[in-house]
C-alpha cells in the first residue's frame, strides 16, 4: 500500500468517525427519533405480556360506570348523596367489608385532600373505620410549586383528619412522556419541598411486605430490605431515578379472549366496588381476597384518570389504561421482582461502534453496506432478544440510524472524491497510456503514488537515427509530419506491452515499464516492446512517403531503483523517473547504432534465453568509473 493510499484511509477512517459522533450527538435530542425509540418499546412490551403468580395478590375494586350509576339501589346508602365525589361514608363502608375479609393492605386511589362541607361527620366515620384496620395507604399528588426562583414539587396527601392513622400516605404521579403522552415509568420515591414522598404502589408493597424500600442515588439502583437489613432485592434504575413498568395484561384486552396475548385469565382481579358491596357476602371468602392487596380506584373514562400505556395501541385499538390499573402493574413488578432496565450504550461503547464502522467506509461501497446490513440487523436481534428474555431495554432506533447516517455520508463524499480522483489520474495518465491501463489505476488507485516513491522499473531510450540529416532536408512542416507518422508506428507497440510513455524528447522517446502498473517481468515487455518498435519503423518505411527516407531506432533499455512520482511544480508537473538507472539506459540507447537493441546486465539476467546475444562487451559510459558489461541482442 502507498503512503498516499494509506494516508487517505486514515483520513477518511478519522472522518467517519467524526461524521458517526458528530450525527449522534445531533440526533440524540431529536423528537422524530425518541418518537420511533419509543414506539419500538411499545412493540417490546407487547411482547413480553405474560402471566405471573403475583397477579393473585392484586385485586382492584373498579369504580366503574355501574358503582358510578347504581350505588343509590343500595339499602345502606338511603338518604346518603352517591353523586362524585363520593360521601365518605361509602368509602367507610368498603373498608370496613375488607375488614371482614383476609385482605392484607387495602389502597385508595382517590384523593381526599379536602374537608366535607356537606355533612362533616362523614370524615370523622372514614377515620374511625381506617384506625379499626390500619392497613390502609392514601393516594396524594405532587404539585409545581417555585420557591426562592427554584422549581419545586409539593406532596399533597389527605386532610390530617383522615391521614392520621392511615398506615400511609403516597404520591400517585407517574412519569409521562411528552413525546406521546404515554405512561413507561414511575419514580419510587420523590423528592418534594416537604420531603421524600414514596410512590402509591411501593408503599402497599412495605405494608404488604414489611420490607423497606430505599434508593441508593450514586448507583442508580432500587434497594429492599427485610426487617433484618438484609437486601433481598435490587433493581436498576434510570440515570433520573425512575424505573420502567413492566405491564403484564391489560383489563381492556383481557376481557377479549380472543385477542393474544392478552387473553390469559391469570391476571389480577378486577370487581365492582358496586358488586362488591352489593354481594358482600358472594365474595367476602374469595380466593382473590386471600391474603392480598386491594386497590379502591376510579375506572370509567368519566374520571379522566384513564392514560395511554405501551399497551394501549395494540392493534390501533387505542384504549387507555385506568391509574389504579397502573399501579396495581407497578405494584407486581416489586412482588414479581421482575422489572425493565434500561441500558444505555455508553460513549466507549459508541466510539467502538463508530471504529467498526470506520473500518467497513474502507472497503468497498457494495461490503461497506453488507456490513452496515449485518450489523445493524444484528444490533436490532440482540436488543430484542435481551427484552424478550432478560427485560433488558437497549434503545437502538437512533444508534442504527446513526450508522445508516453515516455510512450513507462518508461513501457519498468517498465517491465524490474517487470522481474528482479518476478525473485527476486520468487528466494526468491519458497522455502516457491507453485507456485500458488508465482503467486499471482508475479501478485500483492503490498501485500509484502521485507523491513519489521508490521502484524497481525498467526504462527504454529510443532514439531515430538519421533524422537529423533528414529534417534538414524536407521542409519543417515535412519534419513533423513525419515525426509524428514514426512515433505512431512506436505507439503500437507500447501500448501493446503496457509501457508507459514518459516523454518525446526531440526524435527520441523515453518509456517506463513495471510503474504504476506492475508487470510480472517489465525486462521481457520492455526488449520485446523495442523489437516491434524496429519492425515497426521498416513498415513505415515500405509505405510510399517515406521509402526514400533512411532512418532506423537505436534503443538502450536498463532496470533498476528509481524515483517515480508527479514531479515538478504546481503549476506544471510530469509523472516521470529520475534516478541513476534513468541516466544509464539514456546512455545505453546513445551507444547503440541504428537497428542495435542494447541491454544492461540487469535487463539480460530477467530474459537470459528468451532472444540471441549478438555481442557481449564492456563499454564506458559517462558517469561510472567503471566499464559495465551489455549486450547487444536480436529475436
Amino acid at each position: 500500500m502507498s503512503e498516499n493510499v494509506l494516508k487517505n484511509k486514515v483520513i477518511l477512517f478519522t472522518v467517519t468517525l467524526l461524521f458517526f459522533l458528530s450525527i449522534d450527538y445531533l440526533l440524540k435530542n431529536n423528537d422524530s427519533m425518541k418518537k420511533l425509540e419509543l414506539h419500538q418499546y411499545n412493540q417490546l412490551a407487547i411482547d413480553i405480556v405474560d402471566t405471573t403468580e403475583s397477579a393473585k395478590k392484586v385485586t382492584i375494586l373498579k369504580i366503574d360506570h355501574k358503582s358510578y350509576e347504581k350505588l343509590s339501589e343500595i339499602k345502606a346508602f338511603k338518604g346518603i348523596s352517591t353523586k362524585w365525589p363520593w360521601n365518605r361514608r361509602i368509602h367507610a363502608k368498603i373498608v370496613e367489608l375488607l375488614r371482614k375479609t383476609r385482605t392484607k393492605t387495602i389502597g385508595f386511589d382517590i384523593f381526599f385532600d379536602a374537608e366535607s362541607k356537606i355533612d362533616p361527620e362523614q370524615d370523622q366515620v372514614f377515620w374511625e373505620e381506617i384506625k379499626k384496620s390500619g392497613n390502609v395507604i392514601l393516594a396524594g399528588y405532587s404539585t409545581k410549586i417555585e420557591k426562592e426562583g427554584k422549581k419545586l414539587y409539593k406532596f399533597v396527601s389527605a386532610t390530617d383528619l383522615i391521614r392520621k392513622n392511615a398506615a400511609g400516605t403516597a404520591t400517585v404521579d407517574t412519569i409521562v412522556d411528552n413525546e406521546d403522552n404515554c405512561i413507561r415509568r414511575f419514580k419510587p420515591i420523590w423528592q418534594c419541598e416537604n420531603g421524600k414522598i414514596k410512590h402509591f404502589a411501593v408503599s402497599l408493597f412495605e405494608n404488604y411486605s414489611g420490607m423497606k424500600v430505599s434508593i441508593h442515588s450514586e448507583k442508580k439502583l432500587m434497594i429492599i430490605k427485610n426487617n433484618d437489613g438484609m437486601i433481598q432485592r435490587k433493581f436498576k434504575l434510570n440515570n433520573d431515578l425512575s424505573m420502567f413498568i413492566r405491564f403484564f395484561n391489560f383489563s381492556e384486552y383481557a376481557e377479549m379472549t380472543h385477542i393474544k396475548p392478552f387473553n390469559d385469565k391469570n391476571y389480577i382481579t378486577l370487581l365492582s366496588a358496586y358488586d362488591f358491596i352489593k354481594d358482600f357476602e358472594k365474595y367476602r371468602d374469595r380466593p382473590f381476597f386471600n391474603d392480598s392487596i386491594v386497590l379502591i380506584g376510579p375506572t370509567h373514562f368519566t374520571f379522566h384518570d384513564n392514560h395511554k400505556v405501551p399497551l394501549s395501541d395494540f392493534h390501533g385499538m387505542s384504549k387507555k389504561m385506568p391509574g389504579v390499573e397502573i399501579h396495581a402493574n407497578i405494584l407486581m413488578n416489586l412482588l414479581d421482582n421482575k422489572h425493565i432496565s434500561k441500558w444505555q450504550i455508553s460513549l466507549e461503547g459508541k466510539i467502538i461502534l463508530g471504529v467498526i464502522l470506520s473500518v467497513l467506509c474502507l472497503l468497498k461501497v457494495r461490503w461497506s453496506f453488507t456490513g452496515l446490513l449485518i450489523l445493524g440487523i444484528s444490533m436490532y436481534a440482540v436488543s430484542i432478544q435481551l427484552f424478550v428474555d432478560e427485560f433488558v431495554y437497549i434503545p437502538v432506533i437512533q444508534v442504527i440510524t446513526v450508522c445508516f447516517l453515516t455510512v450513507v455520508s462518508t461513501v457519498f463524499i468517498k465517491y465524490i472524491l474517487e470522481i474528482k480522483s479518476k478525473k485527476q489520474l486520468r487528466s494526468v495518465f491519458k497522455q502516457y497510456m491507453n485507456d485500458e491501463v488508465i482503467k486499471e489505476l482508475i479501478n485500483e488507485p492503490g498501485k500509484i503514488s502521485l507523491g513519489g516513491s521508490k521502484k524497481n522499473i525498467t526504462v527504454l531510450f529510443a532514439d531515430i537515427r538519421g533524422f537529423t540529416s533528414l529534417s534538414e532536408k524536407i521542409l519543417p512542416e515535412e519534419v513533423v509530419a513525419v515525426l509524428n507518422r514514426f512515433f505512431e508506428s512506436m505507439l503500437i507497440p507500447i501500448e501493446k506491452y503496457r509501457g508507459i510513455l514518459d516523454k518525446f524528447m526531440g526524435d527520441c522517446v523515453m518509456v517506463i515499464f513495471g510503474a504504476p502498473i506492475e508487470l510480472d517481468n517489465p525486462e521481457l515487455n520492455a526488449v520485446n516492446c523495442a523489437f516491434e518498435m524496429i519492425e515497426g519503423l521498416k513498415l513505415v518505411l515500405k509505405e510510399p512517403e517515406f521509402a526514400n527516407y533512411n532512418v532506423n531506432i537505436g534503443i538502450g533499455i536498463n532496470s533498476g531503483d528509481v524515483v517515480i512520482g508527479n514531479i515538478g511544480t504546481d503549476a506544471h508537473k510530469d509523472y516521470t523517473v529520475i534516478g541513476d538507472n534513468v541516466n544509464l539506459a539514456a546512455r545505453l540507447e546513445s551507444s547503440a547504432r541504428g537497428g542495435e537493441i542494447v541491454i544492461s546486465e540487469s535487463v539480460f539476467s530477467k530474459i537470459k534465453g528468451e532472444f540471441e546475444i549478438l555481442e557481449k562487451k564492456s563499454i564506458n559510459v559517462k558517469g561510472k568509473q567503471k566499464a559495465i558489461t551489455v549486450y547487444i541482442i536480436k529475436p
